[in-house]
């Protein structure tokens, strides 16, 4: 074999080992950004008075685009009429600052009864953090409630005019 065949054939060689390299770093490698569709979701709830704000669901989100929407329901079994319970839906990211979502309320709920009522917005979390519902009522009596919270990544926000 000459010596130019042999250099043929190890450069050959060499660049093969390359891309085999190449491919298994960028398979290896995570995504740089989440993909626009990708939907996260929690369901939990939570006891609620007139206290303070107590927060209802919440849950960490990468930083990104999101359509949220969610859904309260409160289960009146406190003996008395609730006049109302207030809810609130916020981003906010590990630097601090809350992102208002949407509000959402029920009024004259009755007891022994259930309602439900939706919240829907958009946040744009710069970096990553989380997306909360957060809720309070009239009554001095704690009262359960429960809040499904969907956050979806989208492409771009854009206030229509």
């Amino acid at each position: 074999m000459s010596a130019s065949v042999a250099r043929r054939l190890l450069a050959a060689g060499g660049l093969s080992v390359a891309l085999v390299l190449g491919a298994q770093a960028a398979l290896a490698a995570p995504p740089s950004k989440i993909a626009v569709g990708t939907a996260y979701t929690k369901a939990s709830s939570g006891s609620v008075d007139n206290g303070i704000y107590a927060t209802v669901t919440s849950m960490a989100v990468p930083a990104g685009k999101y359509a949220v929407s969610g859904r309260i329901t409160v289960n009146n079994q406190t003996g008395a009429t609730i006049d109302q319970m207030a809810c609130n839906a916020y981003g906010n990211t590990t630097s601090g600052g809350d992102l208002l979502v949407d509000t959402g309320d029920g009024s004259n709920l009755l007891s022994g009864l259930a309602t439900s009522f939706p919240i829907d917005g958009v946040v744009n979390l710069p970096a990553a953090g989380t997306i909360r519902i957060e809720c309070i009522s009239t009554s001095t009596l704690s009262q359960n409630v429960g809040a499904r919270l969907v956050a979806v990544t989208v492409a771009d926000i854009i206030n229509a005019l």
